[in-house]
């Protein structure tokens, strides 16, 4: 497995990678139409490629031995101190090999000056929330959400990373 930046060239692979990975977490979780209108919305080709382009934003892809893309990481730049992890995603065939931790420990590296990340996620993704708090991040607060006509609840996490210390 390597991993490197994103280029403009893996936008359908990642858009189906992003795909797939909805299908797998969210089938029986949300309706599916509501995965539709966000397989649609939020994974985009030319929301994908702004994205690979923005210099405020960090698109990290993971390479199978055979090149396909295995999982994939965003990180925004917020400030000089905080960063925002938009996504995290592994393949279900390829996931449980240590992709997202190294995505994850990699992606901040790129960021040796800043102090916090944070993220948002779904709480009907447990595996997910479950390995942010393997990951170190803890709960800050939850969120109601309306989404099309679904009402949706989300958990923002949070990280302190390079040697920063808790502030309460």
């Amino acid at each position: 497995m390597r991993i490197r930046q994103a280029k403009i060239s893996d936008c359908n692979q990642i858009k189906i990678t992003l795909e797939n990975s909805w299908i797998d977490t969210y089938t029986n979780k949300l309706s599916d139409s509501l995965i539709d209108y966000i397989v649609a919305k939020w994974h985009d080709k030319k929301n994908l490629s702004d994205q690979i382009k923005d210099p405020n934003v960090l698109f990290l892809v993971s390479l199978s031995n055979n090149h396909d893309i295995s999982g994939l990481i965003t990180i925004k730049v917020l400030n000089n101190l905080e960063l925002f992890l938009g996504r995290l995603y592994v393949d279900s065939k390829h996931q449980q090999q240590g992709i997202g931790k190294k995505l994850l420990r990699e992606s901040i590296q790129f960021f040796p000056k800043h102090r916090t990340i944070k993220l948002e996620v779904l709480v009907a993704n447990q595996n997910a929330i479950e390995f942010y708090y393997h990951q170190g991040f803890i709960k800050k607060h939850l969120c109601k959400k309306k989404i099309q006509t679904e009402s949706i609840q989300t958990l923002f996490l949070t990280k302190n990373i390079n040697g920063s210390k808790c502030l309460k």
